[in-house]
């Protein structure tokens, strides 16, 4: 299961630095007019008032080129979780987990919970 956060301040923030480091750093009222949206819209968005529309979130993946993951942030997360042991691990041909497991399992005897 996947745990993805909805953070619109952050998201907001992605949007606008997309737009900012474009090779025309285009303004917000240049890109609302552009996409046919009210700059109110897109001024909300970046502040992380509000959440951008699938619409919205298609018209920075295509003006900006960068993708969905970079903008709501999916890869930044599954860094995190590619890094857990339990990835890690489950990475491990199967007798190597295996050997790991009971080294941990025989650690964490020794030293039992109160």
């Amino acid at each position: 299961m996947r745990d993805y956060k909805c953070d619109a301040m952050i998201i907001g923030q992605r949007l606008k630095d997309a737009r900012m480091s474009s090779k025309n750093g285009m303004t917000q009222l240049n890109f609302a007019e552009e996409i046919g949206v009210y700059v109110s819209n897109i001024s909300k968005i970046e502040q992380g008032v509000r959440l951008p529309s699938i619409e919205i979130l298609y018209e920075y993946m295509n003006h900006f080129d960068v993708d969905a993951n970079q903008l709501l942030g999916c890869n930044e997360m599954n860094q995190k979780k590619q890094d857990s042991i339990d990835s890690r691990l489950a990475m491990l041909p199967h007798e190597v987990r295996e050997y790991l497991t009971s080294v941990i399992w025989e650690m964490i005897n020794r030293y039992p919970l109160p």
